[in-house]
């Protein structure tokens, strides 16, 4: 796989494929602040309830939802377009690709085809929190020039809440995490803050980093805030802006790619630091170990408790590196 640092672009791979807009607000609105990008596919199942969760932001500022639908154009008028119709909301963009460009290719078009300089993401099987923009558009105003990643709740298919991510957490019982602190290099080498969904970004950063790569799915999300975090740097919300579906999709069918995956960026990142290489080598072995063991047990159809035992020393050493973690509690962001 090539260098996740190296220059290269990849919205110039679709630049042939038409997207078409077949709804549009009736009314001429206010300019965004903000554009909501919802790439989307053969009438995702919960496309409406993520649409429904991007129509109800809290806040008094105009903001625009950006629908990409790679279901291709010769298709016909399915599902997803109805829907958008039937609300006849003047905050929706809906586009049809002539032709289907793949996932990343999709999550690219997303960010070409926003009105707004600041973007965020919802998947079609994700949702977003009431307070999403509001909470991302406050932390913006304190660092204009950063990328604004945030923590989420977990949901299953029902949309039940699985896991509901608490604020003002405790570190080892003693100090108390702020809400807001800075992300660091060194922080997203341990691990990646987010999925894009829930997250602000700018629009002319993401295309000057070259936007979402192919060649690193599953992990193009990681692979792309990595960059956007060393040459722009990040800050981490705490509070929730998003909830992750846990449920019957492309994390579920492709777990086994993501350990390895990490494991190529972290070595990627290892030129990056002035910390001895055989130490950040051995740090991403245990991180490499750990991720393996997890996912198998979030995703996978068999879990072995014997491996467990055996990783506890690589389980130490992440535990020992999230001392760094007391930093955020005393950071003023």
């Amino acid at each position: 796989m090539t260098n996740i640092f190296s220059a290269q672009s990849h919205f110039e791979k679709y630049a042939n494929v038409k997207s078409h807009l077949l709804y549009s607000p009736n009314s001429k609105e206010p300019e965004p602040v903000i554009s909501i990008l919802i790439p989307t596919f053969n009438d995702s199942p919960y496309f409406e309830e993520a649409l429904m969760s991007a129509l109800s932001q809290e806040g008094d500022f105009p903001y625009e939802i950006i629908i990409c639908d790679n279901t291709p154009l010769r298709s016909g008028k399915n599902k997803t377009q109805k829907i958008i119709e039937d609300l006849s909301s003047n905050k929706i963009y809906y586009y049809r690709n002539e032709e289907n460009i793949g996932m990343i290719g999709n999550w690219n078009r997303c960010i070409e085809l926003a009105k707004s300089e600041l973007i965020t993401f919802c998947h079609s099987d994700d949702k977003l929190e009431a307070n999403c923009l509001s909470t991302l558009l406050s932390i913006h105003e304190n660092h204009p020039d950063k990328c604004i990643t945030a923590s989420y709740n977990t949901i299953d298919s029902t949309g039940t809440i699985l896991r509901r991510k608490k604020t003002n957490e405790r570190l080892f019982k003693f100090f108390r995490i702020r809400n807001v602190h800075k992300y660091s290099n060194f922080d997203i080498f341990m691990q990646s803050p987010g999925f894009g969904v829930g997250c602000l970004f700018e629009k002319e950063k993401m295309i000057n980093l070259g936007g979402f790569s192919e060649e690193y799915y599953p992990s193009s999300d990681y692979a792309l805030l990595t960059k956007y975090c060393f040459e722009y740097g990040m800050i981490y919300s705490e509070i929730p802006t998003f909830s992750y579906r846990k449920a019957s999709n492309e994390s579920f069918n492709t777990w086994t790619l993501f350990a390895d995956r990490d494991l190529f960026f972290r070595r990627c990142m290892i030129p990056q630091f002035f910390l001895p290489e055989i130490l950040l080598r051995f740090i991403m072995l245990a991180n490499y170990k750990v991720s393996s063991d997890e996912f198998q047990r979030i995703w996978g159809k068999s879990y072995s408790k014997k491996k467990h035992i055996h990783n506890m020393i690589y389980r130490f050493v992440i535990k020992v590196t999230d001392i760094r973690k007391i930093i955020w509690c005393f950071q003023r962001y």
